[in-house]
């Protein structure tokens, strides 16, 4: 008999527990687990969901009823949700009412009145067209016994013939698929490169409430059912996934940057394993993780050459370039005599510079102190577009000025250089050159000679292959330098996509010119890459080779950051006593940016292979009231 409910009620980390309600006779026969109720907490009516059923309470006397059940016509929680609910819990060190947020698209877990099972669903097309004899042919020479398959498309469009034959064997067999694109514009695409006779289910969070509801319906109680979504479809109700196929896989938009911090391909190798379906991590170049699956036999490769002519790279040493004492050289003679001769050739060039604005370091030559932004710790730069300065953290603006805020001395150096000095540049150099920013006209028809581009390329759908004559990586030393022991890896995969869309010349401009990366780029050799990277983070175990944790302490004092700090790696530390798989904790060090949006920040880092009483004091200090402490991991999915 239902007397009594366990319900989690997403009020607050620090309660992370069930909560026991008394269950009315109207709603007895209604309730499952997994059921979202209305619960009186406080005195504010709140949404909770059941987790378990008991018939006695030691504060039996005390218990209130349930208000109402949401979810009448059954749990809109099942099994494999809860399932992954859980996985959250303990994986990112979140309560299990969050992770039951997390799982629920926002339309669903905030309207208190709609039963999503009367929703009405669209009648659609269920059957999928048939296989096309090229499609059979690819599906023929995979081993239909390996779970997991990692695609590398060095052609890059070869993998959207092998997603769509996937698609439609799983779904003519009578099973789900899934599949996850990085960013909403993506969608369409993806949509339209998929077309299989069956309508798909779009889930994601830019999509209107009543029309996340119908998909959700639809693929709840579909058989054979499509969906195509952003990192949250990855949650999809399916009752028998078959498939799930993650498009750019490497992407940093499938981390989630709020609590639970998880990563998309986590979740999916879990749901995978979990529900015996088939996991695609396809990209352009595979990511050490996925690679790491290779390595340790969990996941096979499978590769789609590329058929044009090898990549043609043209090392320039910016050391050897004479430029004015305290200034830096933007064109070399090199690159200079390069665009000369592409003008007189009528050629199109394409300048890929990692960071917009005109100057991105703003300093004071007197006091030697940067311009900082107000909230953050973060130098601004400087656009000259807008005339304003932009904070790169917190994306805050404000005026443009000469005299320093420090010691008002009447000068300010602008430094560095990002996409609008380049344009600049060139313009001096060259007066009658057509110059495009890429983001203002990349889909436009407008002729120009150079085009200049920054990350946003690698959003871009329908670059033509052929499209530049040459490329130009302007400032590379930026990537590389980054403090993140995945820079190279990144940096060598945003130079290889370049130099994949098949120019005539990739020109470099680097003060590194020794670097092992141009090596690899020149033969394409995307595995000896990822060895020698994979060997080298074995040598520093860092992800993927062992787990990493980060716990962010934050608080509006910088004393009071750091005594929390302090405390928090004094708990991990004793926790670590007759732990038989230790932890190595390191001591609390500044943040970089050491102080955003107001908050100052300390970051202690863990390495790990199994997280056990560490994981217990862990948990016990995020869960603490106000802790102000984030926690986020980078699981080594290699190793489980």
């Amino acid at each position: 008999m239902k007397k009594i409910a366990e319900v989690a009620v997403p009020v607050s980390l620090a309660l992370d527990e069930t909560f026991d309600y008394r269950v009315p006779a109207h709603c007895r026969a209604l309730l499952a687990v997994g059921c979202r109720v209305r619960i009186p907490f406080g005195r504010r009516q709140l949404i909770g969901y059941v987790t378990a059923f008991k018939n006695s309470s030691r504060y039996e006397k005390k218990l209130k009823a349930l208000s109402d059940c949401l979810d009448p016509h059954g749990p809109l929680l099942n099994e494999r949700l809860m399932s992954l609910a859980r996985f959250l819990s303990r994986e990112y060190f979140c309560s299990l009412a969050q992770g039951f947020e997390t799982v629920l698209p926002r339309p669903l877990r905030t309207s208190i009145n709609a039963n999503i099972a009367d929703v009405p669903t669209e009648t659609t097309p269920s059957t999928p067209d048939p296989l096309t004899k090229e499609e059979s042919a690819f599906l023929k020479q995979l081993d239909p016994s390996k779970p997991i398959y990692v695609l590398e498309d060095a052609s890059r469009t070869d993998r959207w013939l092998a997603y769509r034959a996937w698609v439609k064997s799983t779904l003519l067999a009578g099973r789900d698929a899934l599949f996850l694109v990085p960013d909403v514009a993506m969608i369409p695409y993806a949509t339209g490169k998929l077309q299989c006779g069956v309508v798909p289910c779009i889930i994601s969070s830019h999509e209107k409430p009543d029309a996340v509801r119908r998909s959700w319906t639809r693929a709840q109680k579909g058989k054979g059912a499509l969906v195509i979504g952003t990192r949250s479809a990855v949650f999809a109700p399916f009752p028998d996934p078959g498939i799930i196929i993650m498009e750019q896989e490497r992407h940093f938009a499938y981390r989630q940057q709020q609590v639970p911090n998880y990563h998309a391909r986590d979740v999916a190798l879990n749901l995978a394993r979990e529900s015996g379906a088939q996991l695609i991590l396809g990209s352009h170049v595979p990511s050490l993780e996925a690679f790491g699956l290779v390595r340790s036999g969990q996941a096979a490769p499978l590769r789609f050459s590329n058929k044009d002519a090898p990549i043609r790279l043209t090392i320039v040493d910016m050391h050897q370039e004479f430029a004015p004492r305290g200034r830096s050289k933007i064109i070399s003679k090199v690159l200079e005599f390069r665009i000369a001769e592409a003008l007189e050739k009528k050629e199109r060039l394409l300048f890929f510079i990692p960071q917009k604005a005109f100057s991105t370091y703003l300093y004071c030559p007197k006091c030697r102190k940067p311009l900082e932004c107000e909230r953050c710790s973060s130098p601004v730069s400087y656009y000259r577009s807008s005339k304003r300065l932009v904070c790169p953290s917190c994306r805050q603006e404000q005026e443009a000025r000469d005299i320093c805020p420090a010691c008002l001395s009447a000068y300010v150096r602008y430094s560095g250089f990002g996409s609008e000095k380049v344009e600049s540049e060139l313009r001096r150099l060259f007066p009658d050159i057509r110059v495009a920013q890429f983001s203002k006209t990349g889909r436009q028809e407008e002729p120009c000679d150079i085009i200049l581009a920054t990350q946003q390329i690698f959003e871009e759908l329908d670059v033509p292959a052929d499209g530049f004559d040459r490329i130009v990586l302007v400032a590379p030393d930026h990537s590389l330098g980054r403090p993140d022991f995945r820079a190279t890896e990144d940096a060598f995969a945003r130079f290889l996509t370049l130099a994949r869309m098949n120019p005539k010349e990739l020109i470099v401009q680097t003060r590194m010119p020794e670097h092992y990366i141009w090596d690899y780029l020149k033969k394409e050799d995307v595995e000896g890459f990822l060895k020698r990277e994979f060997e080298e983070r074995r040598d520093l175990r860092l992800p993927p080779v062992t787990s990493l944790g980060v716990l962010t302490i934050r608080a509006k004092s910088e004393a009071r950051a750091l005594g929390a700090a302090q405390k928090a790696w004094r708990a991990v530390k004793r926790s670590l006593r007759g732990d038989p798989h230790p932890a190595e904790v390191f001591e609390p060090q500044p943040a970089r940016p050491f102080k955003l949006r107001g908050y100052f920040r300390y970051q202690m880092l863990i390495k790990y292979t199994q997280l056990e009483k560490a994981g217990e004091a862990i948990r016990r200090i995020v869960c603490q009231r106000e802790s102000g402490i984030m926690a986020a991991f980078d699981p080594a999915i290699n190793e489980r």
